[in-house]
């Protein structure tokens, strides 16, 4: 592949990897809602950061196909809990208007936390850096690849950002909160199941 396609594989690939109604964007939605641009902006930029490291970490193999289950399970454990923590946090303190920015640092780590932690983004990035791996053959190569994610990451939460923008008003933003909070603590409950039983493909 040359520099330019792989370059739109990763765009590709890194706006596919946001895509789900997960954890992740949920706590975008809830931020948003709530007034708090700030915190929602630091919180995206620790998850993409988080995403891109995996996909660097798959494609330059350090993540292999057959990554020890003993590993994800603690992932997908640690991950559950705080989801479960943050799903609790939604439902029991939801949001008004214009509630104060959350520290940035700290929504900056929550975000690198929610993509960190869920084992599904090492999963997804171990199979997609499949299709740029072997196209990688120089430090150019693999920059332009990452270089994609990164671009793909923000391209689907800028869209996103616009696309709450034209729900904004039609619920408050204590109701959005405890909706969102309500799921968030859905996926905790359901990565801890994961952890125990051995199932990690969530996201």
């Amino acid at each position: 592949m040359s520099v330019i396609t792989l370059f739109f594989w990763g765009l590709a690939l890194g706006m596919v990897s946001s895509l789900p109604l997960g954890p992740i964007n949920l706590n975008v939605l809830r931020l948003l809602q709530s007034g708090r641009r700030t915190s929602a902006g630091a919180f995206v930029a620790g998850v993409v950061l988080a995403d891109v490291g995996v996909a660097a970490l798959a494609l330059l193999g350090l993540v292999s196909a057959n990554v020890p289950p003993e590993i994800l399970r603690v992932i997908s454990a640690v991950g559950g809990a705080a989801f479960v923590f943050f799903g609790l946090w939604g439902l029991l303190r939801p949001a008004s208007v214009n509630a104060a920015q959350q520290s940035g640092a700290v929504s900056f780590v929550s975000g690198v936390l929610f993509c960190g932690l869920n084992p599904g983004f090492y999963l997804f990035w171990v199979y997609a850096a499949t299709f740029a791996a072997a196209s990688v053959v120089s430090t150019l190569t693999g920059a332009a690849f990452l270089a994609g994610v990164l671009i793909g990451d923000l391209c689907w939460f800028t869209l996103f950002t616009k696309l709450v923008g034209l729900f904004h008003g039609r619920l408050s933003p204590r109701t959005w909160s405890s909706l969102a909070g309500g799921l968030i603590l859905a996926f905790g409950l359901f990565a801890l199941w994961g952890a125990y039983h051995g199932h990690f493909q969530y996201a």
